[in-house]
């Protein structure tokens, strides 16, 4: 009787060892979690940013907390990808999960890149380099929603009750365009 319950143990992990990863529950539930630790820690250095930015004195004083911003929101870029990296999603939602990740990464790159620019710039000239590069922050940005709505969209069809709590790319979009708009006038 031992034998056969052992057998039988081992034939269902072994079942769900080949089966392609965490089950859809278990994965949708950690990328949840992972989203809301890392939007926590996105709004958190953003406050702190805008406090330090309404204080500073000068220039100078200004594109060093953009730097440290920069430099926090690539950091969080870095735990998004190496937490999205550790998992082992379910065969059903893989294409989705590497999009996720491939864009979260391109956005960490961005960050990255715009901090070199930022560093390397006059004082006078970031916020010249910021509208710049933000362009492609944005284009980013909207890639990484768009796949988390993808995976999303997995989550609904297959009933796992989570919600990813991704940002509607096309909300953010018409978001930005009206900031644009108002920059203008």
């Amino acid at each position: 009787m031992r034998s056969r319950l052992l057998a039988t143990s081992l034939a269902l992990f072994l079942l769900a060892a080949c089966s392609g990863g965490m089950s859809m529950e278990d994965y949708f539930a950690q990328v949840a979690e992972r989203n809301a630790d890392l939007d926590a820690r996105g709004s958190a250095a953003q406050t702190s940013a805008q406090q330090q930015l309404a204080e500073a004195s000068s220039q100078e004083a200004a594109a060093g907390v953009m730097a440290d911003f920069l430099t926090e929101l690539a950091g969080i870029g870095d735990s998004a990808v190496e937490s999205l990296e550790g998992l082992d999603p379910p065969d059903e939602v893989k294409a989705e999960h590497e999009a996720y990740l491939s864009a979260t990464r391109e956005l960490s790159e961005s960050f990255r890149a715009m901090l070199d620019d930022i560093q390397a710039a006059d004082p006078a000239d970031v916020g010249t380099v910021i509208q710049a590069a933000g362009v492609e922050i944005d284009e980013k940005s909207t890639a990484v929603d768009a796949a988390c709505m993808d995976l999303q969209a997995v989550a609904d069809d297959n009933d796992v009750g989570t919600d990813l709590k991704c940002a509607d790319p096309a909300e953010a979009q018409d978001e930005a365009a009206s900031k644009g708009a108002e920059g203008s006038e």
